[in-house]
């Protein structure tokens, strides 16, 4: 259950817990559902995906997986309301950039951090306009 790098380090649940709480204080709760959301489906979608039909390796992913962690994200963005369709969208890609190409930080930290940071962003942007 637990991968080599976790016996000496945390574990990636650890990282979930605590960048759940601070994605809780930091976001607007749509956003911080939706940003905690991304991580909890997608990355479960593109483990499973990506271990069991992935052949295009990249790092220690599989095309096949990030794509499957996007179209999660997209159909778990369907279901938050109170974020305009194409900033969920947009979180969405972003959320499966950072999960694809974050080398020396858990990306059960960054995802939900870095994704629900730019919806914030765009949102509150736009309520300013």
């Amino acid at each position: 259950m637990i991968r080599p790098h976790e016996k000496t380090n945390f574990t990636g649940a650890t990282y979930i817990l605590a960048s759940s709480i601070l994605t809780i204080l930091i976001f607007d709760k749509p956003i911080a559902i939706l940003a905690i959301a991304f991580i909890v489906v997608g990355d479960t979608a593109g483990a499973i995906v990506g271990r069991m039909w992935g052949r295009n390796r990249y790092r220690n992913k599989t095309l096949e997986g990030s794509a499957s962690f996007f179209v999660a994200c997209c159909i778990v963005a369907l279901l938050v309301s109170g974020i305009p369709l194409w900033v969920k969208i947009v979180g969405a890609f972003i959320a499966t950039i950072v999960e694809a190409f974050t080398v020396y930080v858990d990306d059960n930290l960054t995802v939900p951090l870095i994704s629900g940071a730019l919806m914030q962003l765009i949102v509150s942007q736009l309520a300013a306009l």
